[in-house]
């Protein structure tokens, strides 16, 4: 019961719904970028996830983190 009292997990991160958890997931982003002076060499990268997401990512296995990743860059 100390997780519905204080409203985190075991592991001391915010503890969530699946809705909230679902709404933190979809704020990882994908974002372009290039170097000043060169704008045609742009790059992707993710931006760098929370540790609610990190670690939810790590439950559903890192095949999930690249799935969403590469949908993300389409």
């Amino acid at each position: 019961m100390v997780r519905v009292r204080t409203k985190r997990t075991a592991d001391v991160l915010p503890a969530h719904s699946m809705d909230t958890l679902l709404a933190g997931l979809a704020t990882l982003s994908l974002n372009e970028a290039s170097l000043p002076g060169q704008p045609s060499s742009s790059f992707r990268m993710t931006a760098r996830p929370t540790d609610v997401q990190k670690e939810a990512f790590r439950l559903l296995g890192n095949a999930a983190e690249k799935n969403v990743c590469l949908q993300m860059a389409g």
